[in-house]
C-alpha cells in the first residue's frame, strides 16, 4: 500500500455497492482495483495514466487494465467513449489531483452523461476540488457519504 489508496473502511462499503453491479469502469488503478477484483463479481475495467505504475500494478486476472495518457489535465474522455465499455457503475479515483484542480471532473461528468451508468463513486471528497465536483452535480444525484468517498446515484 502506498498511502494514496482508498480508505479500508470505505473500500469495504464500496465493494458492497460494486457487487450489486455488472460492469465497473475505474479511473485510477491501484490497491482498490485488486481489492474489488478479489471481493466482487463485477467485470472491472480500469484506466491508468502512469505507465510505470500500470506495468507494476496491472496484475489481477479479473480486471482489464487500460493504459492511456492525460489530455488537458485529465483522461482523454473521447478515447474512453471509443472503448464501448458501457459500465453500470463508475469509480473515479484518478487522475491525481496534483495534475490539475479539476482532474477528476471530466471522468465524473462523463459518468453523469453515460446512459448505462447508474452509480458513480468519487474518492477523496475530503479535498476541496472533489467537493466542488460534487457541488456542480448534486442536484442530479442522490448522495451517500462515507469517510472519504461519496456514492452518487443518478436521480
Amino acid at each position: 500500500m502506498t498511502g494514496y489508496e482508498m480508505l479500508s473502511e470505505d473500500l469495504i462499503e464500496v465493494a458492497k455497492v460494486v457487487n450489486a453491479h455488472k460492469t465497473l469502469l475505474e479511473f485510477g488503478s491501484g490497491y482498490s482495483t485488486r481489492y474489488l477484483g478479489e471481493h466482487t463479481n463485477a467485470r472491472i475495467y480500469t484506466v491508468e495514466h502512469n505507465l510505470e505504475f500500470w506495468v507494476r500494478e496491472a496484475r489481477h486476472p479479473k480486471c482489464t487494465y487500460i493504459y492511456w495518457h492525460i489530455k488537458y489535465g485529465s483522461y482523454d474522455m473521447d478515447f474512453i467513449t471509443g472503448l464501448n465499455i458501457n459500465p453500470d457503475i463508475v469509480l473515479v479515483d484518478g487522475p491525481p489531483g496534483a495534475l490539475s484542480k479539476e482532474s477528476r471532473k471530466a471522468p465524473f461528468e462523463w459518468a453523469i452523461n453515460c446512459s448505462s451508468c447508474s452509480t458513480i463513486i468519487l474518492d477523496d471528497v475530503d479535498r476541496d476540488d472533489e467537493r466542488n465536483i460534487i457541488r456542480s452535480f448534486e442536484s442530479q444525484l442522490d448522495l451517500v457519504y462515507l469517510k472519504r468517498c461519496v456514492i452518487a446515484t443518478k436521480k
